[in-house]
């Protein structure tokens, strides 16, 4: 059903699989049975993943999150026949004959001394009946799980409270008591003694990893708060790690114990997920996200700033995304974005795009692609035809600015005539210039030679070629060891030089070739570099993206090497 959901082109296909919880109720989380049943689960989200990427309607982001685990719990009800309720009511009966805030309840009454005794044992076995279970007038629990809420008809004060929250964990075997005083003071009763809420509560959360501990805490205090929560709460996960639950059930969520506290969440690289989600994602955080992807709700993060002081870390994109045309035949500029939102480059090159063409739907693309991402964009045409234009753009994450635009000289007798050009875009690093300049080489050997003296020469980029920070990068369609190769590896760096892999991008379903490249200057070091290859790359263009993580270093190399001699 989600499948043929997924291929009518839904908005949003939600699917909640309840096979693994079921079973962790009945036979316990650990449970072989349990764990079978997750491999048809795991089949089933296979199954959806791919019919989401295949989809032919929408680019669809597939989530996988499990909101909470369970805790392996022994059952109150199975192992006390009794039943919680019967526990409670024999805890309330014997503080009415015991204890002295309970018997107090009779002392005061106004009547004369020779009827005082009479009228104590009266009102004594009217409150034991009030409070019995068969009657069912004096209070009332709902505990379906490790968490009971204790209900009472007749009001009771905090001393009588806290006299029977000690006397449920005494002698009730209940592992956990919270108490909220009138004047907003919570106490957690166990086994070991007491502790006040939220003050004490995160030392005694070891089992939990640190990050949670604070905001369990704060959590046990909005629950207390809770206008419809019991007068006492009865908790069964215990401090030495040991559950309880009071329903029959071998496996619970719902308590404060670490594996009912934590589940886990799988999405797509690069996922704006709101401030504060670091460590954890709450569930209203991750409902904040969903509906930011939607395009229904803002985010208000801060975008990262560049810093000042070197070095500094860039990561460098090129990707030729032929028209935003996948191998499958779509138009997608949105699933472009998504290839490169995932792996968050702070420079991204891109060649072969469209703005205003009918083929593609009329549409700007770089400025979708921008737009989409919240960066920054500069686009050169190098093809116009009336109010079509066809060419390349630089996507930044910081403002950017365009330094030149011009066409490469090309040959009449090229294989495939067509107008080239180059973009040159800047952008400051704190107060360092990076000079970013992309380009999309012809197909004859001898055009590609020309186009590359011409970028490396006066007119372009050699004046600046030992005094500025160059990033030069594109589709040149050349592989290594050609002459023009040769020579911009001679002036610049290839940053996959020193690399073992063949980083073939071209073509995408099956590359066999690199044709596209990033030449640096020496005030980059490389600290990686990789070509993106999975399903989503596959099929979004004919290329694959070439991405380099550089070191940005404020000075050059020979000029660190003269102030060394």
């Amino acid at each position: 059903g989600g499948k043929v959901d997924v291929t009518r082109g839904l908005p949003v296909v939600h699917l909640n699989f309840l096979g693994y919880d079921e079973l962790a109720h009945r036979r316990g989380p650990g449970s072989r049975f349990a764990h079978w049943s997750l491999r048809g689960i795991d089949r089933a989200i296979k199954d959806l993943y791919l019919a989401a990427y295949r989809s032919q309607r929408r680019d669809y982001h597939v989530w996988i999150f499990s909101d909470h685990g369970q805790e392996d719990t022994h059952s109150f009800a199975t192992e006390h026949p009794e039943g919680i309720k019967t526990v409670v009511a024999d805890c309330v009966e014997m503080m009415l004959a015991t204890h002295a805030a309970w018997r107090a309840r009779s002392n005061g009454h106004p009547l004369p001394q020779l009827f005082r005794r009479a009228a104590r044992r009266k009102l004594k076995e009217r409150l034991m009946d009030a409070f019995s279970i068969e009657r069912g007038k004096g209070f009332s629990i709902a505990a379906t799980g490790p968490v009971g809420h204790l209900y009472f008809v007749e009001p009771i004060d905090d001393a009588q409270k806290s006299s029977l929250a000690r006397r449920l964990v005494e002698r009730g075997n209940i592992p956990g008591v919270l108490h909220r005083a009138v004047d907003g003071k919570i106490t957690w009763h166990h086994a070991y003694g007491e502790i006040a809420v939220p003050e004490g509560l995160p030392e005694r959360l070891r089992t939990h990893p640190e990050t949670l501990r604070r905001e369990l805490a704060e959590d046990v205090v909005r629950f207390c708060e809770n206008e419809n929560s019991g007068d006492l709460i009865l908790l069964g996960w215990n401090w030495d790690g040991s559950s309880w639950s009071f329903a029959p059930e071998r496996g619970a969520h719902a308590g404060p114990g670490p594996d009912e506290t934590q589940g886990f969440l799988l999405v797509p690289p690069a996922t704006l997920l709101p401030a504060g989600a670091t460590d954890f994602v709450r569930p209203s955080g991750l409902r904040d996200a969903a509906l930011f992807l939607l395009g229904r709700k803002h985010l208000d993060v801060p975008a990262p700033e560049p810093s000042s002081d070197s070095p500094v870390r860039l990561r460098v994109m090129s990707y030729n995304v032929h028209s935003c045309i996948g191998m499958d035949g779509r138009i997608s500029p949105r699933r472009i974005a998504r290839v490169i939102a995932q792996q968050s480059p702070d420079l991204v090159a891109l060649q072969e795009l469209d703005h205003g063409r009918l083929r593609s739907r009329g549409e700007n693309q770089a400025s979708a692609i921008a737009q989409i991402l919240g960066y920054h964009v500069t686009f050169l045409a190098t093809v116009t035809r009336g109010a079509e234009r066809y060419g390349h753009a630089v996507l930044s994450r910081w403002p950017i600015r365009t330094v030149k635009v011009a066409e490469l000289p090309t040959r009449s007798f090229s294989i495939w005539p067509e107008p080239r050009g180059a973009l040159w875009s800047r952008v400051f690093l704190g107060n360092m210039p990076i000079n970013i300049v992309t380009t999309h080489l012809g197909l004859s050997a001898g055009e590609r030679l020309t186009q590359m003296q011409t970028l490396l020469g006066s007119e372009w980029l050699g004046p600046i070629l030992d005094t500025e920070a160059i990033v030069l990068c594109g589709d040149f369609n050349l592989p290594p060891g050609t002459a023009p190769y040769r020579l911009a590896a001679d002036r610049l760096r290839d940053v996959a030089s020193n690399g073992t892999e063949a980083l073939h991008t071209f073509i995408s379903t099956r590359p066999f070739a690199r044709i596209d490249h990033i030449f640096v200057s020496a005030h980059f070091a490389t600290e990686g570099v990789s070509v993106v290859r999975d399903y989503l790359t596959r099929v979004s263009s004919d290329h694959l993206p070439l991405l380099a993580d550089l070191l940005v270093e404020s000075l050059p190399l020979k000029e660190k090497v003269d102030r060394m001699i």
